[in-house]
């Protein structure tokens, strides 16, 4: 659900956990052709001519566009880290609410803007269901948390990463 509050979670909890924990964070898109490159740079320029994957450089960043058919977002997650040869103690994968997750580690927030809105996701989701966060009280057995108690769901989370 589009301005639900996801992107604010996703922040809130990086924000919290990047001193502890390397993050890789994986944004889903309702658009099937977004652009993040600028019109008229030179990368955007190599894509536009028909290149399947346009890679930025630097000393300090690294980009990848590409074009992509039908991504499973938990190989992804091992496909760059066996690129960038770097492990990630915790992904963040914001969308993909019927990301049907076979490992035994996939836990979803659902962020909700009303309790319609939650009936709505719950039916597409099997998965473990960490809380959900909401502004609006919504009546449910899982963990719900308000957007302005946010630390609780810092917690939740914690304990499950912390050995």
């Amino acid at each position: 659900m589009k301005k639900s509050g996801k992107t604010r979670i996703a922040t809130f909890l990086i924000k919290s956990l990047k001193h502890r924990y390397r993050i890789l964070s994986i944004k889903h898109s309702c658009e099937s052709n977004f652009d993040i490159d600028k019109q008229g740079k030179d990368s955007w320029r190599m894509k536009k001519a028909g290149a399947y994957t346009v890679t930025i450089l630097s000393d300090k960043k690294l980009a990848i566009i590409s074009d992509a058919d039908n991504i499973d977002p938990l190989q992804m997650v091992t496909d760059l880290e066996n690129l960038l040869r770097v492990e990630f103690d915790l992904v963040l994968i914001e969308g993909f609410s019927r990301l049907v997750g076979q490992n035994k580690n996939v836990f979803k927030i659902i962020a909700a803007k009303s309790t319609n809105d939650f009936k709505e996701i719950i039916k597409n989701v099997d998965e473990k269901i960490l809380a959900v966060v909401s502004s609006e009280k919504i009546r449910t057995d899982y963990p719900t948390i308000s957007f302005d108690e946010m630390d609780k769901l810092l917690e939740l989370l914690e304990r499950i990463l912390s050995p």
